[in-house]
Protein backbone atom coordinates (compact mmCIF):
# COMPACT_ATOMS: atom_id res chain seq x y z
CA UNK A 1 0.00 0.00 0.00
CA UNK A 2 1.11 3.80 -0.54
CA UNK A 3 1.01 4.43 2.95
CA UNK A 4 -2.64 6.17 2.26
CA UNK A 5 -5.15 3.63 1.60
CA UNK A 6 -6.38 4.03 -1.44
CA UNK A 7 -9.27 1.94 -3.01
CA UNK A 8 -7.70 0.00 -6.03
CA UNK A 9 -5.16 -0.98 -3.54
CA UNK A 10 -7.44 -2.37 -0.85
CA UNK A 11 -9.08 -5.94 -0.77
CA UNK A 12 -13.17 -5.57 -0.97
CA UNK A 13 -13.70 -8.78 0.35
CA UNK A 14 -11.26 -8.69 3.62
CA UNK A 15 -13.25 -6.53 6.00
CA UNK A 16 -10.19 -5.00 7.61
CA UNK A 17 -9.53 -3.37 3.82
CA UNK A 18 -13.61 -3.10 2.86
CA UNK A 19 -14.31 0.56 3.80
CA UNK A 20 -10.73 1.25 4.50
CA UNK A 21 -9.90 3.44 1.95
CA UNK A 22 -13.41 5.66 2.46
CA UNK A 23 -11.31 6.96 5.90
CA UNK A 24 -8.85 8.63 3.53
CA UNK A 25 -8.75 12.88 4.22
CA UNK A 26 -11.66 12.56 6.89
CA UNK A 27 -12.66 16.37 7.41
CA UNK A 28 -12.41 17.18 11.64
CA UNK A 29 -14.02 20.26 10.69
CA UNK A 30 -16.45 22.02 8.48
CA UNK A 31 -13.69 24.42 6.54
CA UNK A 32 -11.03 22.76 5.04
CA UNK A 33 -7.80 22.77 6.86
CA UNK A 34 -7.70 19.60 9.58
CA UNK A 35 -8.23 16.11 8.22
CA UNK A 36 -8.62 13.12 11.05
CA UNK A 37 -5.58 11.28 11.17
CA UNK A 38 -4.38 8.03 12.67
CA UNK A 39 -2.66 4.51 12.41
CA UNK A 40 -3.98 2.28 9.58
CA UNK A 41 -4.45 -0.42 12.46
CA UNK A 42 -7.39 1.82 13.74
CA UNK A 43 -8.58 2.56 10.35
CA UNK A 44 -8.48 -1.20 9.56
CA UNK A 45 -10.53 -2.27 12.96
CA UNK A 46 -13.28 0.46 12.01
CA UNK A 47 -13.62 -1.06 8.39
CA UNK A 48 -13.85 -4.53 10.12
CA UNK A 49 -16.59 -3.03 12.67
CA UNK A 50 -18.82 -1.65 10.20
CA UNK A 51 -18.43 -3.98 7.94
CA UNK A 52 -19.69 -6.54 10.73
CA UNK A 53 -22.30 -4.13 11.00
CA UNK A 54 -23.20 -4.64 7.59
CA UNK A 55 -22.15 -1.88 5.98
CA UNK A 56 -20.83 -2.21 2.31
CA UNK A 57 -19.37 -0.44 -0.21
CA UNK A 58 -21.67 -0.32 -3.97
CA UNK A 59 -19.63 0.88 -6.67
CA UNK A 60 -22.53 1.75 -8.60
CA UNK A 61 -23.60 4.41 -5.84
CA UNK A 62 -20.16 5.99 -5.50
CA UNK A 63 -20.50 9.69 -6.95
CA UNK A 64 -16.65 10.71 -5.22
CA UNK A 65 -13.12 9.25 -5.35
CA UNK A 66 -9.79 10.13 -3.86
CA UNK A 67 -7.13 11.10 -6.44
CA UNK A 68 -3.23 11.13 -5.06
CA UNK A 69 -1.48 14.30 -5.90
CA UNK A 70 1.46 14.52 -9.02
CA UNK A 71 4.09 12.67 -8.01
CA UNK A 72 2.44 9.85 -5.29
CA UNK A 73 1.42 10.35 -1.51
CA UNK A 74 4.12 11.57 0.73
CA UNK A 75 3.88 12.17 4.41
CA UNK A 76 5.20 15.87 3.92
CA UNK A 77 3.33 16.59 0.80
CA UNK A 78 -0.40 17.62 -0.62
CA UNK A 79 -2.62 14.88 0.72
CA UNK A 80 -5.12 14.79 -2.73
CA UNK A 81 -8.12 15.03 -2.73
CA UNK A 82 -11.80 13.98 -3.16
CA UNK A 83 -13.40 14.48 -6.40
CA UNK A 84 -16.30 14.07 -8.69
CA UNK A 85 -16.10 10.29 -10.12
CA UNK A 86 -16.04 11.59 -13.70
CA UNK A 87 -13.59 14.91 -12.44
CA UNK A 88 -11.10 12.25 -10.63
CA UNK A 89 -10.63 10.57 -14.38
CA UNK A 90 -9.52 13.80 -15.58
CA UNK A 91 -7.65 14.75 -12.71
CA UNK A 92 -5.44 11.40 -12.68
CA UNK A 93 -4.36 12.06 -16.46
CA UNK A 94 -3.07 15.41 -15.25
CA UNK A 95 -1.87 14.45 -12.75
CA UNK A 96 0.17 11.34 -14.27
CA UNK A 97 1.55 14.32 -17.13
CA UNK A 98 2.58 16.49 -14.23
CA UNK A 99 4.53 13.66 -12.66
CA UNK A 100 6.20 12.44 -16.15
CA UNK A 101 7.34 16.12 -16.57
CA UNK A 102 8.51 16.40 -12.71
CA UNK A 103 10.34 13.28 -13.86
CA UNK A 104 11.89 14.44 -16.76
CA UNK A 105 13.05 18.28 -15.13
CA UNK A 106 14.80 15.90 -12.21
CA UNK A 107 16.48 13.44 -15.01
CA UNK A 108 18.08 17.26 -16.43
CA UNK A 109 19.00 18.19 -13.73
CA UNK A 110 21.19 15.39 -12.43
CA UNK A 111 22.27 14.38 -16.13
CA UNK A 112 23.68 17.94 -16.06
CA UNK A 113 25.26 18.03 -12.58
CA UNK A 114 27.18 15.18 -13.99
CA UNK A 115 28.22 15.79 -17.81
CA UNK A 116 30.90 12.98 -17.98
CA UNK A 117 27.81 10.46 -16.52
CA UNK A 118 25.29 12.15 -19.45
CA UNK A 119 27.97 11.35 -21.96
CA UNK A 120 28.39 8.35 -20.96
CA UNK A 121 25.02 7.78 -21.21
CA UNK A 122 24.57 9.89 -24.68
CA UNK A 123 27.05 7.55 -26.66
CA UNK A 124 25.44 4.13 -25.50
CA UNK A 125 23.77 2.40 -28.50
CA UNK A 126 19.76 1.48 -27.74
CA UNK A 127 21.50 -2.22 -27.06
CA UNK A 128 23.86 -0.82 -24.41
CA UNK A 129 21.20 1.19 -22.76
CA UNK A 130 18.51 -1.82 -22.29
CA UNK A 131 21.12 -3.85 -20.95
CA UNK A 132 22.43 -1.34 -18.31
CA UNK A 133 18.78 -0.71 -17.69
CA UNK A 134 18.46 -4.85 -16.82
CA UNK A 135 21.34 -4.48 -14.64
CA UNK A 136 20.07 -2.06 -12.90
CA UNK A 137 17.24 -3.52 -12.44
CA UNK A 138 18.37 -6.57 -11.31
CA UNK A 139 20.70 -4.77 -8.57
CA UNK A 140 17.98 -3.07 -7.23
CA UNK A 141 15.79 -6.27 -7.16
CA UNK A 142 18.54 -7.87 -5.28
CA UNK A 143 18.96 -4.94 -3.02
CA UNK A 144 15.16 -4.76 -2.13
CA UNK A 145 15.12 -8.57 -1.56
CA UNK A 146 18.15 -8.03 1.15
CA UNK A 147 16.07 -5.41 2.69
CA UNK A 148 13.15 -7.42 2.84
CA UNK A 149 14.92 -10.42 4.11
CA UNK A 150 16.45 -8.03 6.68
CA UNK A 151 12.99 -6.22 7.75
CA UNK A 152 11.16 -10.11 7.96
CA UNK A 153 14.36 -10.84 10.26
CA UNK A 154 13.68 -7.41 12.61
CA UNK A 155 10.01 -8.57 12.39
CA UNK A 156 10.95 -12.60 13.96
CA UNK A 157 12.92 -11.00 16.77
CA UNK A 158 10.23 -8.20 17.77
CA UNK A 159 7.81 -11.22 17.77
CA UNK A 160 9.94 -13.07 19.66
CA UNK A 161 10.43 -9.94 22.05
CA UNK A 162 6.52 -9.89 22.70
CA UNK A 163 6.38 -13.31 23.21
CA UNK A 164 8.75 -13.37 25.56
CA UNK A 165 6.98 -10.39 27.39
CA UNK A 166 3.91 -12.01 27.70
CA UNK A 167 5.61 -15.00 28.66
CA UNK A 168 6.82 -13.24 31.84
CA UNK A 169 3.57 -11.50 32.51
CA UNK A 170 2.21 -14.72 33.10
Amino acid sequence: MSGVPLQQECNPDDPEEHLLWSYTKLPMKLADGAYLVTMPEVLKKWSKQQYDAGFRHHPELQKIEFVPPPGGISMYGPPGEWLEVEKAAQRRIENAEATQREFENLKDQVLASMPEYAARIDSMTPEEKAVAREDAKAKLTDSLSEMQALLNLLNQSEESADAADETEES
